[in-house]
């Protein structure tokens, strides 16, 4: 292009020489040569430098004169991050080069455009990939690797009940192992992949037991249920709590769902009946041991299904009597209480808060509420009537049980201190005990029953 625009410059300057006298001809020839040198000089410099487009996805990110020197640059880092998590680590993403000669490019150092290009792209490593119901959930670094979590998963949820004999053990979800390429920050050491499988994530938050703390206070304090907490320590065998003691509080949703089918055989006690006779000596809320009860054994071997651990099915294979049980004989008064209840019962506790309702809870039937309030704080009686028990009662601590006639009584759990004795007559709110956490408790609160003829029933149906 450059020497066909000079040849026609050359011949058209000549040809105008030519026309003008010899003695002009002198004149305009140096100067003519002088211009067109300079036109030359001008044109070539302004003609731009040929660059490299450098696309990334189909999207330009820079621009470099050497693309030699820029792929080196990008081996190089391959090299290093293949030295850092081993052989076949790639590079994502489509690189694609462009000549381009358009004006006002600045070209980037080799060097530097490499170091960008290693942020916007991504390493990627073969990889395993645990997949649940279709959904890939975690990455290791090879199939042995995922091989040994999965049966990590399955030994987490072995029972370790005495004498039981494991029988089978499925996964409930559809499981598989699948090849694949991923990010190298997706691949997860077996500790952190057998974490997310169990408990739904890779997250650690811990609460290190404090002086006065009990399950109750740091459930309150995480917003989270006794029950929670309980899950996200199965290792608690108890609901006492060491000072510096580390709990967890990330409560469970494993991704996987362990079926196990175990037979166990122990003995178990065979209650003894209860024969009452009536003493007309005797208070109604009296009674009185006449022959000691005692407990027969048996031999039983039951089949239990459980899922994640908790038992979800127990079915009787077989039992064999071993020792029969001896009857216990109770006296039961029949001399009734002059006091009677006003029928309309008021709220045991001027504050606190219901923690707990009437129902099942955790399998379990939970026969009265929980309202939850400081150690100390007042108990009043819900009606008037006659104390019938005002002492421990079991897992329910310090009692205090009110019988209001006509059949209708009610129990005050948990207390700290008992004020009132067997016997004593009460009026409806008067002071009787205070809210504590004794028996068979996780925290300070009161335990409210109210029974009809001896069973127990929602205690909110009598405050809507």
């Amino acid at each position: 292009m450059t020497s066909s625009w000079l040849h026609t410059v050359q011949s058209k300057g000549k040809g105008l020489l030519q026309r003008l006298p010899p003695q002009w001809q002198k004149l305009f020839l140096p100067s003519t040569l002088f211009l067109l040198l300079i036109g030359i000089l001008l044109f070539t410099s302004r003609r731009p430098e040929p660059l490299w487009a450098v696309s990334l996805n189909g999207q330009v990110v820079g621009w470099v004169q050497d693309r030699e020197a820029l792929e080196e640059a990008l081996r190089q880092l391959e090299e290093e991050k293949e030295a850092e998590y081993g052989e076949g680590v790639e590079l994502s993403g489509t690189l694609e080069f462009t000549q381009v000669t358009e004006p006002d490019l600045e070209p980037e150092e080799p060097n530097r455009l490499a170091g960008r290009l290693e942020k916007l792209m991504t390493y990627t490593v073969p990889a395993a990939v645990i997949v649940v119901n279709g959904e890939p959930v975690v990455a290791l670094a090879g199939e042995e690797e995922a091989r040994r979590v999965l049966d990590a998963v399955q030994i987490e949820y072995l029972s370790s009940e005495e004498g039981a004999v494991l029988e089978e053990v499925v996964i409930k979800e559809n499981v598989a192992i699948e090849p694949d390429r991923v990010a190298v920050d997706r691949i997860k050491d077996p500790e952190e992949a057998l974490r997310i499988l169990l408990q739904g994530t890779d997250e650690v938050i811990t609460h290190r037991v404090a002086k006065g703390e009990s399950l109750w206070s740091i459930a309150v304090s995480y917003d989270l249920t006794v029950e929670d907490l309980k899950k996200a320590n199965p290792d608690l065998k108890s609901d006492l709590l060491q000072i510096d003691q580390e709990l967890s509080l990330v409560v469970p949703k494993p991704y996987l769902t362990v079926v196990t089918k175990e037979t166990v055989t122990y003995t178990q006690d065979i209650p003894y009946p209860t024969r009452t006779v009536q003493d007309s000596s005797l208070w109604v809320y009296e009674r009185q041991i006449r022959e000691e009860g005692k407990p027969g054994r048996k031999e039983v071997t039951w089949t239990i299904v459980r899922e994640n651990g908790q038992e979800i099915q127990r079915e009787l294979v077989s039992e064999k009597e071993l020792e029969e049980p001896v009857t216990q004989v109770v006296a039961v008064g029949t001399k009734m209480p002059v006091a009677q209840g006003t029928g309309r019962l008021s709220w045991p506790m001027s504050r606190g808060s219901i923690t707990s309702r009437y129902g099942l809870r955790s399998g379990r039937m939970h026969s009265g509420v929980d309202i939850a309030a400081p150690t100390g704080t007042p108990i009043y009686a819900a009606d008037s009537g006659v104390v019938t028990m005002a002492q421990w009662y079991s897992g329910y601590g310090k009692t205090v049980i009110i019988d209001h006639g006509n059949g209708i009584s009610t129990l005050y759990g948990h207390c700290s201190e008992i004020l009132v004795r067997v016997g004593s007559k009460v009026e409806k709110g008067q002071l009787i005990a205070r809210v504590g956490s004794t028996g068979r408790s996780t925290g300070s609160h009161l335990h409210f029953e109210i029974r009809e003829n001896g069973r127990t029933c929602d205690p909110l149906r009598y405050f809507q």
